[in-house]
C-alpha cells in the first residue's frame, strides 16, 4: 500500500441484502490498514448498523431515492468511511421531510462512539448530510476485546 492509502466508493440501495457487502468491504479495508481482528469486526458491524439506520431513517421520512454513497479510505493505521445520500435530499422532498431525515441521522451520530467507532464527524447541510466514521489501529487486543 502506498502512503496515500486506498480509496473505494460504493453505492448502497435501500435493500437489506446488500448491507453484508458493506461489512465485507469495511473488514477488508480494516485488515489492510493493520487493525486487529476484533477491531475489524467491531468497525464493520458498526458501519453496517449506521447504514441500516440511515437507510431506515430516510425511508421513514418519505424521501424517494434513498440510496447512500459510501467512500472507504484506508491508510496505515486507520480507516475512514464517509456516508452521505447518493443524491441531494431536496429533489421532490418537502423541507420538513429533509429536516426529519437530518434529525434522525444526527441521532444515529450521537450513539456511534459507543459502537466500535473511534471518531464520528457529522455534518448537516441544508438539503443533505455527511457522516465520517473513523477507526484507528489501537494495537493488539485479546479475543474478548480487552
Amino acid at each position: 500500500m502506498n502512503a496515500k492509502g486506498a480509496h473505494t466508493s460504493l453505492y448502497l440501495r435501500n435493500d437489506p441484502r446488500l448491507i453484508a457487502g458493506v461489512g465485507a468491504v469495511i473488514s477488508h479495508a480494516a485488515e489492510h490498514a493493520g487493525l486487529v481482528q476484533w477491531d475489524q469486526t467491531e468497525f464493520a458491524n458498526a458501519t453496517e448498523h449506521v447504514c441500516r439506520e440511515t437507510l431506515a431513517s430516510l425511508a421513514k421520512t418519505g424521501i424517494s431515492g434513498s440510496d447512500l454513497q459510501l467512500v472507504v479510505d484506508q491508510y496505515a493505521g486507520r480507516v475512514e468511511v464517509t456516508i452521505e445520500p447518493a443524491a441531494s435530499c431536496n429533489g421532490n422532498s418537502r423541507g420538513t421531510e429533509v429536516r426529519a431525515a437530518v434529525n434522525a441521522v444526527e441521532g444515529v451520530c450521537r450513539t456511534l462512539e459507543r459502537k466500535g467507532i473511534d471518531r464520528v464527524l457529522c455534518e448537516t447541510l441544508p438539503h443533505s448530510f455527511r457522516m465520517r466514521l473513523i477507526k484507528y489501529n489501537a494495537g493488539p487486543k485479546t479475543a474478548t476485546g480487552e
